[in-house]
């Protein structure tokens, strides 16, 4: 009885001192390990120490941005992270985390139920600059499905209304001619680990729109294709599932390698692709150098004299590109960063061909548009 009782005792302590160690190596760990700025799996900055103040101590914002910082910068946190989403999916059986689920070897993001008055947002939005900037040119618009339109709905998640989204645009948008993309595309053209498509498999949308606006582009199969790699898409980090990388393979010729893109907002000339360039955070952004008010693009070599003015989403980064033979000059205006009231500070709108070429996941959203 008594080496029952002693039994019990040594196991108790083990167990207490076991607690006891993860507790203190933790919080050695909060203290001595250097605090990180960003997240590279999260792609987002990661909250600093707060400013302490006896206004902030006393109306609690002090502890509320404490714990902030403490779950940010907790010891091991991306394991720990890796940890939790693998219990859910393996042993609760979750079929999502944080919106994101997996389909074979896809990962995508819940996007849903669709937004009518969104979308009206974005028709008006679109209406509005083709009243203020636009009359007389040649416009168009297109649209690009997202993942789920290939993934959700046939695997048994919740899905927006693709066919009314496009239904609306097509009612309420006036004077564009409307470009159909849905059928040039499929879920593989997509990356695995990301929202974005592949450049090198736009082969079938390249040619619509060059049915659709009239232009002449390089045939792909005049390209050369690189890679760049590792690229961790933003479903990785969001999921914090081990994930494999993927390669963003991209096309180049003597007229993408000579052109250039001139960042209006930065003041700042750059090549069509960086892959050496601000891409920790995020390697689409090899496309154009990553988001962007405005830029424009010089093809020094065409002697077309067209000229084009895209108003986009990310996804227009990494196709324009492949548009670049075509034009003399390409314009691109994301309304995201940039209000629509600025544009003619900018642009002289004269004879260009205009494209408004924005993802479902944007035109969902459309509230978004300045």
């Amino acid at each position: 009885m008594i080496e029952k009782k002693m039994i019990e005792k040594i196991k108790n302590i083990v167990i207490t001192a076991t607690i006891l160690t993860v507790i203190l190596s933790l919080m050695l760990g909060q203290i001595f390990i250097k605090d990180e700025s960003i997240s590279l799996a999260e792609r987002r900055k990661l909250a600093l120490f707060p400013t302490i103040s006896f206004e902030e101590i006393i109306n609690t914002k002090f502890m509320s941005k404490f714990e902030v910082y403490l779950a940010d910068h907790f010891p091991f946190r991306e394991g720990f992270r890796q940890i939790k989403s693998n219990f859910s999916l393996s042993l609760l059986h979750k079929k999502e985390l944080e919106g994101i689920y997996k389909v074979d070897d896809h990962l995508s993001k819940l996007e849903f139920p669709l937004n009518e008055d969104q979308v009206l947002i974005g028709a008006k939005k679109f209406n509005e600059i083709y009243a203020q900037y636009l009359k007389g040119l040649k416009v168009y618009y297109a649209v690009i499905p997202d993942k789920n339109y290939f993934l959700a709905e046939q695997n048994g998640y919740p899905s927006m209304d693709y066919m009314l989204l496009k239904s609306l645009l097509n009612e309420h948008i006036q004077n564009m001619t409307e470009i159909e993309l849905f059928d040039c595309l499929e879920i593989d053209d997509y990356y695995k680990t990301d929202p974005h498509w592949k450049q090198d498999k736009l082969e079938k949308v390249l040619l619509r729109l060059q049915e659709k606006m009239s232009f002449t582009s390089t045939p792909f199969s005049a390209y050369d294709k690189l890679i760049f790699a590792p690229f961790n898409g933003a479903y990785i980090g969001q999921s914090a599932l081990n994930i494999p990388s993927e390669a963003i393979m991209y096309m180049i010729d003597d007229i993408i390698e000579k052109a250039t893109v001139f960042n209006v907002e930065q003041s700042e000339t750059t090549d069509v692709y960086t892959p050496g360039a601000n891409t920790t955070l995020d390697g689409y952004s090899i496309f154009l150098n990553g988001a962007a008010a405005l830029e424009i693009i010089e093809n020094s070599n065409s002697k077309s004299g067209k000229e084009l003015i895209i108003f986009r989403d990310s996804f227009a980064s990494s196709l324009t590109p492949l548009l670049i033979g075509a034009y003399d000059k390409i314009t691109l205006v994301d309304l995201r960063y940039m209000p629509s009231d600025l544009l003619n500070e900018y642009i002289t709108f004269d004879e260009q061909d205009v494209l408004f070429l924005y993802s479902t996941l944007v035109l969902n959203n459309s509230s978004m548009l300045r």
